[in-house]
């Protein structure tokens, strides 16, 4: 509910399809859910028909929400890690990635659609900027990420606020899922979400530039007391 009105504007003026997954818990209904990753006191309750709510907002063309599964490990990340979030945090997260990559593909297959740009976000992104000039700017041959400051961004971490491309490669970005393992076993590739889904991007040999400058400005995070960076 918050987050809606944002993309709604940022958007304005493109015909935009939506595609959702979601993790929802009706059994959960006012449990208290803080953000996991940076300094947060606090965050939302789980409200009931969340469901429903997220689905009247967007409207999407296709859509799964499930209640959240438990993701177990088959490898210990510990010897090669450099992160805070915990692997099984990182497998949901790139299996609600992967399940949305499938519901675009599967849609499109057989819509027979084309679309001059795929966007991966997430509902706790605030894009503040007006999305069809920072796109107009740069073909859909690169990809387009999110600014964050540091030298580190799109040469060896890839931030995924907000990245687009065409949909050939962001049907490809969204299936690390499938190679984390064996990225990390067999490639040596740390054990970091930014660092393996650089890793992943980057077999595609495609150029990656920054957009929504500077963060703060043109995005930042929702979180329970306004709108933040880190």
């Amino acid at each position: 509910e918050k987050g809606y009105p944002f993309f709604r504007e940022a958007f304005f003026g493109a015909n935009v399809d939506y595609f959702i997954h979601s993790w929802y818990d009706e059994d959960a209904v006012g449990e208290e859910l803080v953000p996991k990753s940076g300094k947060h006191s606090r965050g939302w309750k789980v409200q009931e028909d969340t469901e429903l709510k997220l689905l009247k907002l967007f409207n999407p063309k296709r859509s799964i929400i499930e209640k959240p599964r438990k993701f177990v490990p088959r490898l210990d990340f510990s010897s090669n890690m450099l992160t805070k979030q915990k692997p099984e945090d990182f497998m949901s997260m790139m299996y609600s990635k992967k399940s949305v990559g499938l519901l675009l593909k599967g849609y499109v297959e057989k819509a027979s659609v084309d679309y001059d740009w795929v966007v991966f976000s997430r509902t706790d992104v605030a894009i503040l900027a007006p999305m069809l000039k920072e796109l107009s700017e740069y073909s859909n041959e690169k990809v387009l990420t999110a600014h964050v400051p540091g030298s580190m961004w799109n040469v060896t971490h890839n931030n995924d606020a907000v990245i687009a491309s065409n949909y050939e490669t962001m049907i490809y970005w969204s299936t690390l899922y499938n190679l984390y393992e064996h990225y990390w076993l067999n490639e040596g590739v740390t054990f970091c979400p930014h660092i393996m889904q650089h890793h992943h991007i980057s077999k595609k040999h495609v150029e990656l530039r920054q957009i929504l400058q500077p963060q703060g400005s043109s995005w930042a995070w929702i979180r329970a007391n306004g709108l933040k960076t880190f």
